[in-house]
C-alpha cells in the first residue's frame, strides 16, 4: 500500500505491488501438512502403502 498525504491533510491510498517479480518458490507440496512420521510408518507397516503427502 502507498500512502500520500494531501495538501488537505487527507491521505491517498494506491495499492502497488511488494515484488516486481512473481514468487515461483511455491510447489504443491505446501497445499498439505506432512503426516507425523511414526503415523506415517505405522500406515505403511500395515497396509503396506506409503501415506505420507507427496513433497513430504
Amino acid at each position: 500500500m502507498e500512502i500520500t498525504r494531501n495538501a488537505n491533510g487527507t491521505y491517498t491510498y494506491k495499492r502497488r505491488p511488494v515484488r516486481e517479480v512473481e514468487r515461483k518458490n511455491y510447489t504443491a507440496k505446501f497445499l498439505c501438512f506432512p503426516l507425523p512420521l511414526d503415523e506415517a510408518n505405522r500406515l505403511r507397516s500395515i497396509t503396506g502403502q506409503n501415506w505420507q503427502n507427496p513433497g513430504w
